[in-house]
C-alpha cells in the first residue's frame, strides 16, 4: 500500500455559541477538550474535538 503525505492541519476559530464545565483548580494557559465540537469531519466523519484554551484574571 503506498504511503500519503501527511498534511497539516490548521486550527479554525470557533464560531457559535457553546457553555463548557471548567474544572476547578485550572490554571491560565491550560486547555479544556470539548468532544464533537470541533470542525467536521473528513469523509463524513464525526466532528473533532474542540480546544479551549482557558485565561485566567484576578
Amino acid at each position: 500500500m503506498p504511503a500519503y503525505p501527511a498534511q497539516p492541519l490548521t486550527p479554525q476559530p470557533y464560531k457559535g455559541d457553546t457553555q463548557l464545565r471548567i474544572p476547578a483548580g485550572l490554571r491560565d494557559g491550560q486547555e479544556v477538550r470539548t468532544r464533537e465540537l470541533g470542525g467536521p469531519g473528513r469523509h463524513g466523519g464525526a466532528p473533532g474535538d474542540l480546544y479551549v484554551t482557558v485565561q485566567v484574571t484576578d
